[in-house]
């Protein structure tokens, strides 16, 4: 039943995160693509088409910065999640399956994060 509950929920946040990652993806090259095009038609010299793409590449173009970000938070944050869960799936195969070198191994990160933070 925990086997179960633990890879569900895993799975849960895998495939939530994944789309999360994906959309926000989307919607930044989607943004992008708008604020080329519209540096490109300014470039042009065309300043009546530019002034009229204006009014609707300038919400584009906010979004374009603020997605950039949105992205790369998502990005990260998925990428978070996915060593997250292979960390869970290491102390769950060592917990259950090797007490004893799990016992060392937990100490050696203790260990580790403590001369980590002590150096910082």
């Amino acid at each position: 039943f925990f086997f179960l509950s633990f890879f569900s929920s895993s799975f849960f946040f895998f495939f939530f995160f994944f789309f999360f990652f994906s959309l926000s993806s989307f919607l930044f090259f989607f943004s992008f693509s708008s604020f080329l095009f519209f540096f490109l038609s300014s470039l042009l010299l065309i300043p009546s088409f530019s002034f009229f793409f204006l009014f609707l590449s300038f919400p584009l173009c906010l979004s374009f910065f603020s997605f950039f970000f949105f992205s790369v938070f998502s990005f990260f944050f998925f990428f978070f999640f996915i060593s997250l869960f292979l960390l869970l799936i290491l102390f769950y195969f060592f917990f259950f399956y090797f007490p004893l070198f799990s016992f060392f191994f937990f100490l050696h990160i203790l260990i580790f994060f403590y001369f980590f933070f002590f150096f910082l």
